[in-house]
């Protein structure tokens, strides 16, 4: 795997390189898009199965510094109008965020949106939020930057349609995994691709992060269908299906888990943890996959890309 990253985000070249595989087996095949101009579908698979996932990639905010970009605004707006589609015309009800974790009370999710919704209300977006033009895009990254709203665009959509707030991510994973790219040898910066010290050391710690990473999609794979269950026994939702949002670093694990269907991970030989081998069973229960990633993304990992190979 090559160490060089698109900055701040986490998407490795050779990561890139899969999404394109992926996208080319798909132009091949003539699959519709539906989700032009904000989305490209990446991989995809049952379509017409009963239950579906939907699983969108994002950038979003810096982890640790909690700096956001105007681009990262940006796909935060093509992640609510790829959604905003999925209301419309395949009545999407549920919505799986990143940094929401399984269990997690619905009073910290209420108490999110609330504030979310304060602070849209208040800057007069609330009810621009539907046309979500130039103007509205300028705006969230104006008042993004005075760390007035929260940058992310499944938030907004749940707002703005009234969606069902739900989360996937593994909690513990999630915090060790903060703990690790805080720590001595951090992936760092949004102003150039990922630096890294030479040696024995920072390699173990890269690969440690990716086995992380790794992890941490599997769980977010294996917990949805799960979820989504839930939400329908409970009557929340009136059809078997959700979007997950989940950071575009995990994309290329998606794929191939969900093309698979089954989930893999082996640590590290400096780590003692143990591997993780367990089907997803997505077929057996009727659901199909379709993974999304915003053009915002694909643009700028393009670029990036073009670069490198000068």
């Amino acid at each position: 795997m090559q160490a060089a990253a698109v900055a701040g985000f986490g998407l490795l070249l050779s990561d890139h390189e899969v999404l394109m595989d992926r996208t080319d087996e798909l132009r091949e095949k003539a699959i519709p898009n539906p989700f032009e101009p904000y989305g490209r579908i990446v991989y995809q698979t049952r379509p017409e199965a009963p239950n579906q996932i939907y699983v969108v990639g994002q950038w979003h905010e810096h982890p640790i510094t909690k700096a956001v970009t105007p681009e990262v605004i940006r796909v935060q707006s093509e992640i609510f109008r790829i959604g905003e589609r999925m209301v419309k015309k395949r009545s999407l009800e549920l919505i799986l965020l990143e940094g929401i974790f399984e269990g997690e009370s619905q009073e910290v999710r209420n108490e999110n949106v609330r504030k979310i919704r304060g602070a849209l209300q208040k800057e007069g977006l609330l009810e621009s939020m539907h046309t979500f033009d130039d103007t509205t895009l300028e705006r969230l990254i104006d008042i993004r930057k005075k760390g007035i709203i929260n940058a992310q665009g499944g938030y907004w959509l749940a707002i703005a349609y009234g969606l069902t707030i739900q989360g996937a991510d593994d909690a513990d994973l999630h915090r060790l995994e903060l703990q690790t790219i805080g720590g001595k040898y951090r992936v760092s910066g949004l102003s150039g691709v990922v630096r890294t010290a030479a040696g024995k050391v920072i390699q173990e710690f890269v690969a440690i992060d990716d086995y992380l990473n790794q992890l941490r999609t599997a769980y977010t794979l294996l917990n949805t269908p799960r979820i989504i269950e839930q939400e329908y026994a409970a009557k929340r939702i009136k059809q078997r299906k959700a979007l997950m949002v989940i950071g575009a670093e995990h994309i290329p694990d998606c794929i191939e888990f969900v093309k698979n269907d089954h989930a893999r991970c082996i640590p590290p030989s400096s780590s003692k943890a143990p591997p993780l081998d367990q089907p997803l069973g997505y077929a057996a229960a009727g659901y199909g996959v379709t993974i999304i990633m915003p053009r915002t993304v694909e643009r700028t990992v393009e670029h990036i890309v073009e670069q490198a190979k000068k």
